[in-house]
């Protein structure tokens, strides 16, 4: 079967010749032949399908489509998934790098700029794959124009500073202020700057600069950024999507459009249906209950949420796992278990001598309450943190799972970099590959490779958001996951399953949830089970911190 093909079966035209000598290295399921006619309809149009059913490989199809029409077209992804976004399109769609160019913009500041001479001297390529920072114009290009903006020398100086830091060396930094500052006519202000040695010329990039080169498409992936309705990327995208009389191609890609609550969806819809809310304030009033105490507002919850989902399904389409194909079943197992005495009194110790730190007014703001709930999780897997020696009870029962599984291969996910390195030093014998948030994107490679191809290699120790995306094929060697911290969103919980339950599993996964009670594991655990939207509540009461940090609520209701 070729690109062609899948467009005939689509129902759209063949716009290029080329697209007969493209052969797809799979066949595309119903719902991706039907979503390409969707795509192809909609300008602007959401994709929230499960994880793991070929979100990609559908716009990248429908980007191709696009691009044999005239158009250009832009992917933008996590960091982490930028190459293996253009690897994947190469092995999705033989021989297409004959007949469309594709390119990753990343690298030093230095890299990019050359990447952006020669996009100027030799033509833009057809695909560009980028990432949030690049499209929206935040990062080194941001901390330059703010050169623009300074009124003082103090102002200079810490502008130069900021620029130092990101720039290959001082001179190139301060060459590139000079320049920036000639381009936008503010050579008064060069009188703040010392001469540079060298001279550079230097282009800002962002969404702008794309629709300045012809580029009339974007595909976001992971579209949750966009949620909040406030972000750098959320402007970005909504201003590159144009008006409905004259827009510009946006096609959004998430598998939780509703990551924590509710109010994730207003910023998908703002950009996908603009008419609906016009505003952020238009959407709280319609759905959002708000309680105001003691002069802060929190969100205590949702109205409406019948009329919410069916307008996000009018501008979007959502395919489970289930309505495509015959997948094995999920099996979420609870560990709930007590600390060893010495560990429960430590932690209690901490906990009240913490809550005694805080001050005596009626409310604590979030970030006090964050800070005591990062420390309060990081005390349960890691005691050795306080110094003291006690017996760590969670570390036995991860063991007791992995001696049950005999000799499977595992993932473990957790939240913290403490945690890695105290498992680590707890399963030697496991032969453990890992990844966190500070491993490259060539290390992430090597460490799943580890995982799928070393047999001796039978565990994989993740933090949650850096194992969650871009992590595929695991489910070939592994169907059984350790969550040894309980995850706090619940559509980050739901990607991080994914990794194992998708298309190729052959097994039943079983997902182990360690939860230890009467500690802060308790409430976690049950604002995740009942998807409350509350956790990004900017104030509690001492009492009621103080029994959350206990886990004196007990368990509530079941997964």
């Amino acid at each position: 079967m070729t690109l062609a093909d899948w467009l005939r079966a689509s129902l759209c035209p063949v716009t290029a010749a080329w697209m007969e000598d493209v052969p797809l290295m799979r066949t595309p399921y119903r719902h991706q032949i039907e979503g390409l006619n969707l795509l192809a309809r909609h300008p602007w149009y959401g994709r929230w399908d499960d994880m793991g059913l070929g979100k990609t490989y559908l716009m990248q199809a429908h980007a191709l489509w696009l691009i044999g029409l005239g158009n250009k077209s832009v992917m933008v992804a996590p960091p982490v998934l930028l190459n293996q976004y253009a690897q994947s399109l190469v092995k999705n769609f033989v021989n297409i790098d004959r007949f469309v160019s594709v390119k990753v913009y990343e690298g030093t500041i230095t890299q990019r700029q050359r990447m952006l001479d020669k996009f100027e001297a030799e033509g833009w390529p057809d695909l560009l794959v980028l990432s949030y920072k690049a499209f929206s114009g935040i990062g080194p290009s941001s901390v330059y124009k703010k050169a623009l903006q300074i009124k003082t020398q103090q102002e200079a100086d810490a502008c130069l500073a900021a620029c130092i830091r990101q720039a290959p060396y001082p001179d190139y930094a301060l060459a590139t202020l000079h320049d920036l500052l000639k381009r936008y006519n503010k050579t008064a202000l060069l009188r703040f700057f010392p001469a540079p040695k060298i001279t550079v010329t230097t282009m800002t990039f962002d969404y702008q600069t794309l629709l300045d080169r012809g580029y009339t498409d974007c595909k976001v992936d992971e579209a949750t950024c966009v949620g909040s309705g406030s972000s750098e990327i959320f402007r970005a995208v909504k201003a590159f999507a144009g008006t409905p009389d004259e827009p510009n191609g946006v096609t959004l890609a998430t598998g939780t459009p509703v990551n924590n609550s509710p109010a994730d969806v207003y910023g998908l819809l703002a950009i996908l249906d603009p008419k609906a809310y016009p505003s952020k304030r238009r959407f709280y009033a319609n759905h959002v209950v708000i309680d105001t105490y003691a002069g802060f507002e929190r969100i205590v919850g949702f109205q409406n949420l019948d009329k919410l989902y069916a307008k996000l399904y009018q501008v979007g389409r959502r395919v489970t796992k289930t309505d495509v194909l015959d997948m094995p079943s999920k099996v979420i197992k609870e560990i709930p278990f007590v600390l060893a005495e010495p560990h429960q009194k430590l932690y209690r110790q901490l906990v009240n001598e913490r809550i005694l730190e805080l001050p005596d007014d009626a409310v604590i703001d979030a970030t006090q309450m964050a800070k005591l709930y990062h420390l309060m999780q990081q005390i349960l897997l890691s005691p050795e943190m306080t110094g003291q020696d006690v017996t760590n009870q969670p570390l036995i029962e991860i063991k007791n799972v992995i001696a049950n599984l005999h000799g499977r291969k595992v993932l473990i996910y957790c939240w913290y970099r403490r945690s890695i390195e105290t498992l680590l030093k707890a399963l030697p014998d496991l032969n453990p590959a890992v990844l966190h948030g500070g491993v490259s994107p060539a290390q992430r490679e090597v460490s799943k490779r580890q995982f799928l191809e070393d047999p001796s290699c039978r565990a994989f120790i993740m933090q949650i958001k850096a194992g969650g995306v871009g992590v595929d094929g695991l489910q070939a060697v592994a169907s059984d996951v350790i969550f040894a911290e309980i995850p706090t969103i619940p559509g980050v919980f739901a990607q991080a399953v994914d990794r194992l339950h998708r298309a190729g599993q052959t097994c039943t996964v079983t997902v182990y949830l360690l939860v230890a009670l009467r500690t802060v594991a308790v409430r976690l655990r049950n604002q995740l089970i009942r998807k409350e939207g509350t956790a990004n509540a900017v104030m509690q009461d001492k009492k009621t911190l103080l029994a959350a940090m206990l886990g004196e609520e007990g368990l509530q209701g079941l997964i």
